[in-house]
């Protein structure tokens, strides 16, 4: 069928793929950058959301040690997006998160983010 799209939130679910707490704190993360607020209490945090990958936690250790160079900025950024399209292949929905979102502060250049990112 011509034009036809497929709910991807759907086909995942259908393969086992649960994304719902990860959209749900997705949202929070968008919502944060636009400015506006959501109600806390409709996310779900799960054990996967508090645990970040170490190889997303080395990148954000790595650009630390470089003192964010533009340089380190430039590699990490192309480092995670091939991480991002490993953790797609691999289902990894947990991991995937905190990939997209350290992809998206060293993007945005948000040092102090990074920072954070490795306290959380």
């Amino acid at each position: 069928m011509a034009g036809h799209v497929e709910d991807p939130v759907s086909k995942l679910k259908e393969l086992g793929i649960d994304l719902t707490p990860e959209l749900e704190e997705l949202k929070q993360v968008f919502a944060e950058i636009s400015g506006k607020k959501i109600k806390l209490n409709s996310l779900k945090k799960t054990a996967i959301d508090k645990e970040i990958p170490p190889e997303v936690l080395s990148i954000a250790k790595a650009l630390e040690f470089s003192d964010f160079s533009e340089k380190a900025m430039r590699k990490a950024e192309k480092e995670l997006l091939k991480l991002v399209d490993r953790l797609i292949e691999e289902k990894n929905a947990g991991a995937l998160f905190h990939a997209v979102k350290l992809l998206r502060l060293v993007q945005k250049g948000d040092v102090e983010g990074i920072r954070k990112l490795q306290e959380d």
